[in-house]
């Protein structure tokens, strides 16, 4: 048995009432009612090595004791190891009574062959014997390394739940769903999205999730001509579908950050029959979806060289990293901007930005004259 308990309301407000500058610089945001943090930290980047547990571990806890209680993971993340250290630190802290379970939101991701580092066998042999012989995954998806088949979401939502020593997670992503868009075409894709959702509504009646999403690389980051389009407005409907008008898909993640604009400028997403389109930020915010920008330092890209023309934009910010953040953290509809940080050094210096308010976007998004257009453009 794992940490029973989900975020929640009072438990969210009563970790953020224990850092009242952060508190009050982002009063006004909420998720499904709870109060999560405008930065969370993400565990992606780095090897499968006792090293990277250790630096995590560090990062994960100082992320804590600073006022961050949004977690993001994912099964495949240093092949299983993001997902255990992740678990450890929230053990930990729950046993030194610095946190209790519903003051964080924890988030992961499912949809990719995962391959266990501590397994002891080569990958090749693992998946071969947990996903195509024991039948989780079909032959066609072994290309891809990637499915949607119920029994695999199933399968992978308990292996993460186990590798987190919890019984239950805040958030669950199927993991860059287009992958198999792209190979299946729109038709037979969405009927594989309501297959997987119907597993996730009965995991969430079962308490394993609060809520589910979908995160993105590339499907809601391209014009509705591209076979890799994802449609909020479609993907809604499928959950509605499925789980009714109180469904539990809740959450968006996509890349979105000062070289990659598109959640905020290109608008290719159709509302509720109006003739005139929105940005992917617009439409999720009319379903009330929450969105949690990822990638928002470009994996260590923008933390340097951001023209000035940008930065006179970001009043009293220290540096070009929290330039980055606070324009994540700032995109209207945003619940918090994820950002991977392994070392002491990057979790204050992201987490600094807790001190300045979130800017207003009109300040900044007027620069963006085409959503294709890096502002970075001396590196």
């Amino acid at each position: 048995m794992g940490i029973a308990g989900l975020a929640s309301k009072e438990g969210t407000t009563r970790f953020m009432e224990r850092f009242p500058v952060a508190l009050d610089k982002a009063s006004s945001r909420r998720f499904r009612k709870m109060r999560p943090s405008s930065v969370g930290i993400g565990t992606y980047l780095g090897q499968p090595t006792a090293e990277d547990d250790a630096a995590y571990t560090a990062s994960l806890a100082r992320a804590l004791a600073l006022g961050c209680n949004v977690i993001d993971t994912a099964i495949v993340y240093r092949h299983m190891r993001s997902e255990r250290v992740v678990g450890k630190v929230i053990q930990d802290a729950i046993a030194a009574q610095k946190i209790a379970r519903d003051e964080i939101l924890v988030c992961t991701k499912g949809g990719y062959f995962s391959y266990d580092a501590d397994s002891g066998i080569p990958a090749e042999q693992y998946f071969q014997k947990h996903f195509i012989s024991s039948g989780l995954a079909s032959e066609t998806d072994v290309a891809l390394q990637h499915s949607l088949r119920p029994e695999f979401i199933k399968h992978q939502l308990n292996q993460s739940l186990t590798n987190l020593g919890l019984d239950s997670v805040d958030i669950y992503y199927l993991h860059n769903p287009e992958t198999q868009l792209e190979r299946v075409g729109r038709a037979a894709f969405l009927e594989q999205l309501a297959a997987a959702f119907t597993v996730l509504e009965e995991a969430a009646s079962a308490g394993k999730i609060g809520c589910y999403g979908l995160a993105t690389w590339a499907g809601f980051r391209v014009a509705d001509d591209n076979p890799s389009y994802l449609s909020v407005e479609e993907v809604v409907k499928v959950a509605q579908k499925v789980g009714g008008e109180n469904h539990h898909f809740g959450a968006i993640q996509l890349p979105l950050n000062l070289s990659k604009t598109e959640g905020v400028a290109l608008n290719k997403q159709t509302v509720k029959g109006k003739t005139s389109k929105v940005s992917v930020t617009a439409a999720a915010a009319e379903h009330r979806i929450g969105i949690f920008a990822s990638a928002t330092l470009d994996q260590g890209k923008l933390t340097k060289f951001i023209p000035p023309l940008v930065k006179q934009h970001f009043r009293k910010l220290e540096n070009d990293t929290q330039v980055a953040v606070q324009f994540a953290r700032s995109c209207t509809g945003v619940v918090s901007a994820l950002v991977g940080m392994k070392t002491l050094s990057h979790v204050d210096e992201a987490l600094g930005i807790f001190n300045a308010n979130p800017e207003s976007p009109e300040n900044f998004i007027r620069l963006f004259e085409s959503p294709d257009r890096s502002l970075v453009t001396n590196r």
